[in-house]
C-alpha cells in the first residue's frame, strides 16, 4: 500500500495557506461600496468633498484566524489524532473558502447635487476542499474513496467610472416646523451611471477529482476547467430616494449596480487540467522506467465562445438620527439580488453605527454588522479635521479581535471637505 505521508502534505499545506492569504490581499478588493446618488443633498453632508485617495482592502475566510495559523501551521505540526479530528471538524463540510474584495479610488468628488468618481476593484474568491485537509491530516486510508471535486478559483478586476446627479424634490429648510419631528425637510431623487471597463476575468467552470488505495493499486484522477479573458466593457447604473425630517431624521431606499453584466467577446480561452494515475499494481507505480503509462497529465489552452460574468446588483435600506450635535446612531440593511462567483461573503447583511463628534475636528465611532445567519463584523472608525482637511480611517474584524479575527476590512482616506 502506497501511503502519503501526512507531515508532508501538513508541511505544504502550512505553506500554501500565508500564500494564498497574501495572495487574495495582494491581488484582489471592500465587501461594501454602498452609496445613495440621492444622499449628496442631505443636510448633514458637506456642500462639496474632495477625496484624493481611498483605500480599502478586505479579506476573510471561514475558518483560519491568526492564532489558530500561528498554533497549528506555523511551525511543523506533531498532533495525535484528537487534535487532528478537532481541526478537521471545525473546517465546513464546503470546504475552505477565501473571500477578498479590494477597491482604490485615486480621486471622488461629491457636492450637493453632484458627485463624479474613479475606482479599481477587485474581487477574488476561492475554495479548497475539506477532502484535501482530511488527506493532509491523516493520509490516505485503506479502501477509502477521498473526493477532490470542489476546487474553486474565481476573480475579476474592473476599472469604475462614475458620475451622478442629486435632485431636490421638496426643499422645506426654511419654512418646516423645526417642533415637529415629523415635518419633512427635503425629499430627494439621485441617480448615478457607471462606465465599468473589465480588466481580467478567470473562473473555475468545474473541477472534480478522486483518490482511492487498495491493497494492490493506487488510483487517482483530477480534472479542472479554467475559463479566463482579458478586456470588456459594461454600463451600470445607480438608483435612490432620500426623505429628511426635523431633528437631523433621514432615510433612504436605493437599487446598486444595475447592469447587463460584461460580455468577454475579445478572445476568451478555456484552460483544462487533467491528470490520471492508473497503476494495475504497486509494484508498477514504484517502478520509475513505466511511470509515463502510470501517470497520464494534460494542459491545453483553447479559445471559447463569448461568455458574461457581472457584479450582482445590490437593495440598500439606510437610516440616520442626530439627536444631540456630537452623537449619530444610523443602520443600513443591504442584499444583493442573486449569488456571484466573486461574491459569497456578507451577501446580505445589516448594520448598526454610533459616531461620536465631541468637537468638530475629531469623530470615532463603533459599528456592528451582522449577516443575519453566523457571521458578524466589529468595526471601529476615526476621523481627524483640519482647515477643511481630513484623515479618515476604520477597520472592521469577522467573527472575532485582533488574533481570533478570521477577517479584516480596512479603509483610508485623505480629503478636503467644504
Amino acid at each position: 500500500m502506497l501511503k502519503l505521508k501526512p507531515n508532508y502534505l501538513l508541511n505544504n499545506m502550512r505553506k500554501l495557506i500565508p500564500f494564498l492569504l497574501m495572495t487574495s490581499f495582494t491581488f484582489a478588493t471592500p465587501i461594501y461600496f454602498i452609496s445613495n446618488p440621492a444622499a449628496l443633498n442631505l443636510s448633514n453632508q458637506p456642500r462639496g468633498s474632495l477625496r484624493y485617495l481611498v483605500i480599502n482592502p478586505y479579506i476573510a475566510n471561514n475558518f483560519l484566524s491568526l492564532a489558530t495559523y500561528k498554533q497549528n501551521f506555523y511551525i511543523d505540526p506533531d498532533w495525535d489524532s484528537i487534535q487532528k479530528t478537532e481541526i478537521l471538524n471545525s473546517i465546513p463540510d464546503a470546504g475552505f473558502r477565501l473571500d477578498a474584495d479590494v477597491l482604490v479610488a485615486p480621486i471622488e468628488f461629491y457636492s450637493h447635487l453632484f458627485s463624479i468618481s474613479l475606482a479599481y476593484r477587485h474581487l477574488a474568491s476561492g475554495i479548497i476542499p475539506k477532502a484535501l485537509f482530511d488527506l493532509a491530516l491523516f493520509g490516505n486510508d485503506l479502501n477509502r474513496q477521498y473526493y477532490l471535486s470542489g476546487i474553486d478559483a474565481n476573480s475579476i478586476g474592473y476599472i469604475d467610472g462614475a458620475v451622478g446627479v442629486c435632485y431636490p424634490v421638496i426643499n422645506m429648510s426654511e419654512n418646516s416646523d423645526a417642533s415637529n419631528i415629523l415635518s419633512i425637510k427635503s425629499v430627494n431623487v439621485g441617480g448615478r451611471l457607471h462606465y465599468q471597463k473589465g480588466m481580467f476575468v478567470t473562473q473555475t467552470d468545474s473541477s472534480d477529482g478522486y483518490l482511492l488505495t487498495t491493497p494492490s493499486a493506487f488510483l487517482a484522477e483530477a480534472k479542472l476547467f479554467q475559463s479566463y479573458a482579458l478586456g470588456a466593457n459594461c454600463i451600470a447604473f445607480d438608483l435612490g430616494a432620500t426623505i429628511e425630517l426635523q431633528k437631523q431624521l433621514s432615510a433612504g431606499i436605493a437599487i446598486l449596480n444595475l447592469n447587463a453584466g460584461f460580455n468577454w467577446t475579445k478572445n476568451p480561452k478555456q484552460m483544462s487540467f487533467e491528470v490520471a494515475i492508473d497503476s494495475l499494481s504497486l509494484q508498477r507505480l514504484l517502478d520509475i522506467n513505466d511511470i509515463d503509462s502510470i501517470i497520464h497529465a494534460a494542459d491545453t489552452t483553447y479559445p471559447i465562445q463569448p461568455f458574461k460574468t457581472s457584479i450582482p446588483s445590490q437593495f440598500l435600506l439606510h437610516a440616520s438620527y442626530q439627536p444631540i450635535r456630537m452623537l449619530t446612531v444610523s443602520t443600513y440593511y443591504h442584499q444583493y439580488f442573486q449569488e456571484s462567483k466573486f461574491i459569497s461573503d456578507f451577501t446580505r447583511a445589516i448594520n448598526f453605527t454610533v459616531d461620536f463628534s465631541p468637537v468638530r475636528w475629531f469623530a470615532t465611532g463603533l459599528s456592528v454588522t451582522t449577516d443575519l445567519q453566523k457571521d458578524f463584523k466589529i468595526g471601529n472608525s476615526l476621523h481627524l479635521g483640519i482647515a477643511g482637511f481630513g484623515l479618515n480611517l476604520f477597520v472592521n474584524q469577522k467573527n472575532g479581535f485582533i488574533n481570533s479575527a478570521k477577517g479584516f476590512d480596512f479603509g483610508l482616506s485623505f480629503g478636503l471637505n467644504w
